[in-house]
């Protein structure tokens, strides 16, 4: 009951050294170990090769499954989206290969010659394009290229990325790859019980009332 005033009164004695010292340990970028970072990826039950499979290879059938995808996703941005229009334009693209800087460009294209909607909305669209872009070629069974790579250098990059992560400013702190997250936390150590300000002695009430 009395959690809110032991609080204050502990913050009253932090000074600013404290915040700051704090700061240098746990959550600056250059602090040496001590600083963690969390990363969850789901895993789909279904690979992007699995949904290639079952998705269609004729060119102008994929790109009016994209146009498609579009249309549900720029709608609710203020966006005026043709669908047969969009997929037209998407046919001159290599979709199946995984060309989002051409995919991007070519609906920003598209979204300026036709006056979809006003300048501003378009340039949000253009700066976001390719996050979203790379979010629903995978549901098509396609995987998103990276600007500037060839087809197969995918797989060292991911690698090259790793090894960065795990060894930038000298930090040699160690990637867990968490695969059955209920064995993972029954091997976690048991935190602390939280503990009472005040003990409950101190509100027994041993006097007999009448």
């Amino acid at each position: 009951m009395k959690t809110v005033k032991h609080d204050v009164d502990n913050l009253h004695r932090v000074t600013k050294s404290d915040i700051v010292s704090f700061f240098d340990t746990f959550v600056s970028p250059t602090s040496p170990q001590t600083r963690s970072k969390l990363a969850v990826h789901l895993l789909a039950q279904n690979t992007v090769l699995d949904v290639a499979s079952q998705t269609a290879d004729n060119v102008n059938d994929v790109a009016a499954e994209l146009s498609n995808l579009f249309v549900q996703v720029l709608q609710p941005m203020g966006l005026t989206v043709d669908k047969e229009a969009l997929a037209g334009k998407l046919e001159s693209v290599d979709v199946k290969s995984g060309d989002s800087p051409g995919i991007l460009s070519t609906v920003v294209d598209y979204l300026s010659s036709t006056g979809a909607a006003e300048k501003e909305k378009i340039d949000t669209f253009a700066r976001q394009g390719h996050v979203i872009i790379d979010s629903l070629l995978p549901s098509l069974g396609i995987v998103p290229k990276k600007k500037g790579l060839k087809a197969g250098d995918e797989d060292s990059v991911t690698s090259s990325e790793n090894k960065l992560l795990a060894s930038k400013e000298g930090n040699d702190s160690q990637v867990v790859e968490i695969t059955d997250v209920r064995d993972f936390k029954a091997g976690l150590p048991l935190s602390e019980g939280l503990k009472a300000v005040k003990d409950i002695s101190e509100f027994e009430e041993l006097e007999a009332k009448l």
